[in-house]
């Protein structure tokens, strides 16, 4: 595909395919008015009367096409010196401007409808908020291509002076430097190892309005009838187990479902400045990242992920208040890859084992003191209801405390290092989180009743992409890492963008 030679100084129109576009997005804002009124008129339907409904569904189809061109008319956008401009007319003239030197990311999205047309959605995204601060919503591909290579460049050459070097470690010289492909096979390893909270939160939703509608339309009896009869029968162990398979199969197979339509032929690719990922089934994504506008780094995996050596990471940029926005997420990544790219982002080598700071010894009695507390409750409830079944639940769960308890106290781990804050904790899942120093805003230290009393308080370290939480600190030496943080946050000449 040939770069198309474009003047961005001048005023720049989307495709003609965004009038088609707009004009659909007009009749969806359209019907989320007029439905109710459909229904009503579908409910006393009368053949004598199509031709008015028909009539007016034609007319609503052709004044959201003819607002679509008056929006496509005029939606300009164009680079006024250091920032990007977007004008756009809709009753009211709307202007915004974003400093090349503050953005984060420029996306393309692509759906299956935009892949048809060859068109794409540009989505640039600064610090400003947790949405796309600019959306493009149809641009040929070639041109959008194009706009975010030259939005890159100019970003790079209108960076703050201070900023870090970091931007300069990232990748070689060629831009087709592919780090990671996932095929098909390492999906489904990825949605087997998911965590099917979600799918099962979902199914139970489709179950839940099943089970009503079956009241609704009066088989409510029916169903419990046959409960009845299995209970009767001695054989309602065996259905709830069955039901239990199920439920779990469905889950895994929803997550391999979602999984397989978000990453489908991911690539994780490096060039000189920047991480790139392109994904997505029915919509395609494609993300781009510089190392200079990562405030966080997040590692994290589970049992079954540590069996098959694959982790997920995710590079989390700035976003709006109290808002953890993603900017990139690798699923499916190799140990060895990891490591590189911790590399890449902290300058720093990976440690296995990290050597950590001094952790108060209370941490220790209050965990066993508190799950063993809750495990004795839960065996004493099941024994109280003389059910067999729910002691070997409550037997089973208070197993599981404890080893998540001491999984918990042996993982886990605070490292100050030469670039920044290292923490490594694990419940059922492990992480590992790396926040550099000048990425730092704020840093609060916080103290319970419990914690004056015994001598230990938390750190929490406030970035632009959310917060770390360093806990279990003996108070003196966390009024001391306190102060080294601030002095480095403030004598340090490298800016957090």
């Amino acid at each position: 595909m040939e770069t198309p030679k474009v003047d961005w100084s001048k005023p720049n129109r989307l495709s003609s395919y965004a009038v088609l576009s707009s004009g659909f997005l007009f009749m969806r804002v359209l019907w989320g008015f007029a439905w109710p009124l459909l229904l009503v008129m579908l409910i006393r339907f009368d053949l004598d009367q199509i031709w008015k409904i028909m009539l007016g569904l034609v007319a609503a189809l052709v004044i959201c096409m003819v607002l679509g061109l008056i929006y496509y008319w005029r939606f300009k956008f164009w680079i006024d010196g250091e920032n990007l401009v977007v004008e756009r007319w809709f009753f009211k003239l709307t202007r915004i401007s974003v400093p090349l030197s503050r953005i984060q990311s420029v996306a393309l999205n692509q759906s299956i409808t935009k892949q048809v047309f060859d068109i794409a959605e540009v989505n640039v995204d600064s610090a400003g908020s947790s949405v796309a601060e600019v959306k493009l919503d149809a641009i040929e591909l070639s041109m959008a291509k194009a706009l975010q290579v030259r939005l890159q460049e100019l970003a790079l050459l209108h960076k703050p002076e201070t900023e870090t070097e970091a931007d300069e470690i990232i990748g070689d010289e060629s831009d087709k430097n592919i780090l990671l492909k996932l095929n098909f096979t390492d999906l489904l390893k990825v949605g087997i190892t998911e965590n099917h909270l979600r799918t099962s939160g979902i199914i139970l939703l489709i179950t839940s309005y099943v089970s009503q509608f079956l009241t609704d339309i009066g088989l409510d009896e029916y169903k419990d009838s046959q409960l009845e009869s299995l209970d009767a029968e001695g054989s309602s162990f065996s259905f709830w187990l069955i039901f239990i398979a199920l439920f779990l199969g469905l889950s895994v197979l929803l997550s391999i479902i979602i999984t397989v339509f978000k990453y489908w032929h991911f690539e994780l690719r490096q060039t000189k400045n920047q991480l790139i990922t392109i994904h997505g089934l029915t919509k395609l994504k494609e993300v781009q990242i510089r190392n200079s506008k990562i405030q966080l780094m997040k590692m994290t995996t589970n049992p079954l992920r540590n069996l098959l050596n694959i982790w997920e990471i995710k590079f989390k940029q700035a976003g709006a208040v109290n808002t953890l926005q993603t900017a990139m997420s690798i699923p499916g990544c190799p140990s060895n890859l990891q490591a590189n790219l911790f590399q890449l982002h902290a300058n720093l080598s990976l440690p296995e084992n990290p050597i950590s700071f001094p952790l108060h010894s209370f941490r220790f009695y209050w965990k066993w003191f508190f799950n063993l507390s809750l495990s004795v409750v839960f065996i004493a409830l099941a024994i109280w209801s003389e059910e067999n079944i729910l002691l070997g639940f409550a037997i089973a769960f208070a197993v599981f405390l404890c080893f998540i308890t001491w999984r918990n106290l042996n993982y886990y781990r605070l490292s100050v290092m030469a670039t920044g804050i290292f923490k490594q904790s694990a419940w059922v899942e492990e992480s590992k989180t790396f926040i550099r120093y000048e990425k730092i805003q704020a840093i609060a230290l916080k103290q319970s009743f419990i914690g004056k009393q015994f001598g230990f308080c938390q750190l929490t370290l406030y970035s632009a992409a959310g917060e770390v939480t360093l806990s279990w600190l003996p108070t003196e030496m966390a009024k001391a890492l306190q102060n080294y943080l601030v002095f480095w946050v403030e004598a340090g000449k490298k800016t957090w963008m």
